[in-house]
């Protein structure tokens, strides 16, 4: 995921809605988590053709008129303190001797307990002479692929504030390589995942209004 950026969907009525870093008015109806005593920073702010701008102007509201199809309604870059929803803590790497390798980690969840990241893939790189590896979690499945030359660990769902512990034993085949050529560079671990109740800008709709005089609301 990109932690960078963001937008805002909705799926015809006449519709009201905000985001917190838009002005200074104070009815503006969103919010977020606030940095530094302010509202969270965003850039490169568009939105969907449906809106009136004019009204966006003058109150810093958004109205709009909704196509039939879903729809992006906004599109924003978030800068600042911005961070991912789950971290790698704690990794260890330790050569234990030439032919057999340990790696330890444990994943962690930054976020609000009722927030839930779901189909998460974790890639964890290994080195070209893999012969087999031992994993232990306790959370989800691992298994080495030789293909990607590395261990994929796949976890159907997370909680917030949870951690997952990750522990490996890596068996290698006996390299006939000089120490003086070129090691393996331990890439960095991958992470991919769903949140869908998470924003990393920290951008979220407080309040939505609906006009239909039709119907009658």
């Amino acid at each position: 995921p990109s932690y960078g950026g963001g937008s805002i969907q909705d799926g015809a009525a006449d519709l009201n809605s905000a985001s917190n870093r838009f002005g200074q008015a104070s009815h503006i109806g969103a919010a977020g988590n606030q940095v530094n005593g302010g509202a969270p920073n965003i850039e490169d702010v568009s939105f969907h053709p449906c809106v009136r701008l004019t009204t966006f102007d003058t109150n810093r509201t958004i109205t709009f008129i909704p196509p039939d199809q879903e729809f992006v309604l906004m599109r924003y870059r978030s800068v600042g303190n911005t961070q991912a929803p789950i971290r790698v803590e704690q990794p260890r790497v330790k050569d234990v001797s030439g032919t057999r390798t340990e790696i330890d980690f444990r994943l962690l969840t930054d976020f609000p307990a009722h927030v839930v990241v779901k189909d998460i893939v974790v890639k964890i790189p290994c080195p070209e002479n893999t012969a087999n590896v031992k994993v232990r979690v306790n959370h989800g499945k691992a298994k080495y692929d030789p293909s990607l030359q590395a261990i994929m660990w796949t976890i159907k769902a997370l909680s917030g504030n949870e951690a997952a512990p990750f522990s490996a034993e890596v068996n290698l085949i006996a390299s006939t390589v000089q120490k003086n050529d070129k090691v393996w560079a331990r890439p960095p671990i991958g992470i991919k995942f769903m949140a869908p109740m998470f924003a990393a800008s920290g951008i979220k709709a407080e309040k939505l209004t609906i006009v239909e005089s039709s119907l009658g609301y």
